[in-house]
């Protein structure tokens, strides 16, 4: 699923799941953000468990738009849980972490 980007939501004991496949890299890291946003909105949302096990490649933009995500579930009183890191993930994750802070402000998960 090189290049592509899937979303699919779902509905498990009254909670959104928002199942991520493929590449969130770049622009595609958007279509992230819209599924997010309409689960978020939706009417299982403001609480969202996105999973991402399933994503094959991931950046920085996308790392970024998960706080979007988080932000906005909690301005609208929910929460947004990431689960199922896959290794490319992870990665992301663990890179943002390793760098030397500068005056950006961070999302920091409660």
């Amino acid at each position: 699923m090189e290049g592509q980007l899937s979303t699919e939501v779902s509905v498990r004991k009254n909670v959104a799941i928002l199942t991520v496949v493929g590449d969130a890299r770049g622009e595609r890291s958007t279509d992230l953000l819209h599924a997010m946003l309409a689960a978020i909105d939706g009417p299982y949302g403001p609480s969202v468990v996105v999973d991402v096990a399933g994503v094959t490649s991931f950046d920085d933009g996308a790392l970024d738009i998960l706080g979007m995500g988080g932000r906005a579930a909690q301005l609208l009183g929910g929460t947004l849980h990431v689960a199922s890191p896959s290794p490319a993930v992870m990665d992301a994750i663990l890179q943002r972490l390793s760098r030397p802070r500068t005056g950006r402000r961070s999302f920091k998960p409660r």
